[in-house]
């Protein structure tokens, strides 16, 4: 019986050693991405969203014949979540910024 105590406390240990192995890295290790990697990334969110409600505002165009009107509302709804996107991403990078300027 105490056989498998220590057995059951060696595998504990080696468990714990694998997942502070495998564990994230600090954020401190993280590579800054700079304000042209923080613009071509808030870039990025805003065009695939638009682009998005571009294709399906087309696709619904095509499906129920109309002229135009699904593709008006949908370019809408793109342009809001770009925007909410933007807007997410901004949070995040004044986020960042606090904690390096804390670090």
């Amino acid at each position: 019986m105490d056989n498998d105590g220590s057995r059951l406390d060696a595998l504990s240990e080696k468990i714990d050693a694998l997942r502070k192995e495998q564990s994230p890295q600090k954020k401190a290790d993280v590579p800054d991405r700079g304000n042209v990697g923080w613009g071509m990334y808030l870039l990025s969110q805003f065009f695939s969203a638009l682009i998005v409600g571009l294709c399906i505002g087309l696709f619904l165009d095509r499906i129920f014949s109309t002229r135009g009107i699904f593709l008006i509302i949908f370019i809408i709804f793109g342009v809001m979540a770009g925007f909410l996107n933007c807007y997410r991403c901004e949070k995040l990078y004044n986020k960042e910024k606090i904690n390096k300027q804390g670090d």
